[in-house]
């Protein structure tokens, strides 16, 4: 380690170019070959992205205004096959369980971009803001979940395509079909197993 750190050797430059950060780094190579030694230039490209903070955590309760815009968003959007005010109706009985339940946020450079809210073993949801879906974000939550407890389950509406696939990729298993009273729709109930 020390001969890399003594390899590293003056210029270190920051430019901005739009979505990317540069950064430049001479590296003098200081073996000898032949008496003589070689200057090499190395040009390290990072993206905005890996140089931003992501990291979950747990939820505080000054997280659950951007939370609840992040679940009416997500639900209205995700679940366009049942009326919106359904969502909108049952809105601040949610804000109002919500802190009573294990949830945990997606933090991107300080800004809450996703969550997951669990009731004991089961994941009551997963709610991802618009901008952010499919990005990873989902997982790393779902990630966190798995971690925490030895087995999982789930209900998702069986319209809810997309949100059907990730469960089945990520590894839980269809138990049941059934219907949902609240909205008539058909929901299916999956779980997950260490």
């Amino acid at each position: 380690m020390n001969f890399l750190l003594q390899t590293i050797h003056r210029e270190l430059t920051c430019l901005m170019d739009s979505n990317r950060i540069l950064y430049r780094v001479e590296i003098v190579d200081i073996i000898e070959i032949s008496q003589a030694y070689s200057h090499k230039k190395y040009e390290l490209t990072y993206s905005m992205n890996e140089m931003e903070k992501n990291m979950v955590r747990e939820f505080n309760n000054k997280d659950l205004d951007v939370v609840m815009k992040i679940w009416l968003d997500t639900n209205t959007k995700a679940h366009d096959f049942i009326p919106q005010n359904y969502w909108q109706d049952n809105y601040e009985e949610v804000k109002r369980m919500l802190p009573e339940a294990e949830i945990f946020v997606y933090e991107n450079n300080h800004k809450i971009k996703g969550f997951i809210g669990l009731l004991d073993h089961y994941i009551a949801g997963i709610f991802i803001d618009l901008r952010c879906q499919s990005q990873g974000i989902g997982k790393a939550l779902l990630d966190q979940a798995k971690k925490n407890h030895s087995d999982l389950s789930l209900q998702v509406y069986k319209s809810n395509e997309g949100a059907v696939r990730f469960y089945v990729r990520e590894g839980f298993t269809l138990v049941r079909e059934q219907m949902d009273e609240n909205t008539g729709e058909a929901e299916l109930a999956m779980e997950w197993a260490k």
